[in-house]
């Protein structure tokens, strides 16, 4: 966890309009406390979108508290063809 505070303290967030979060789990795989950590990190660093993959069924939710998008992309799959790229 401190490595990512230590990103985002290097990270000039007044530079960028909209602001993503890659990860390779969604935040519901992390302990209570590990989601609790990232959503106050989310929050304070004004976190757009949070990207994961690792699950095969693509969702999108946006939490009220830390006004963040979560975005879960899915299998990659283009025209039923599953090529591993995701375009969008």
């Amino acid at each position: 966890m401190q490595d990512l505070l230590n990103i985002f303290k290097n990270i000039n967030t007044h530079k960028s309009d909209i602001l993503f979060v890659l990860g390779h789990h969604p935040l519901k795989d992390f302990t209570v406390r590990q989601r609790d950590a990232l959503k106050s990190i989310f929050y304070e660093y004004n976190v757009d979108f949070y990207l994961n993959g690792h699950i095969h069924t693509p969702f999108i939710i946006k939490e009220i508290e830390t006004d963040t998008i979560y975005c879960t992309c899915g299998e990659g799959k283009v025209d039923e063809l599953n090529t591993g790229i995701v375009l969008g």
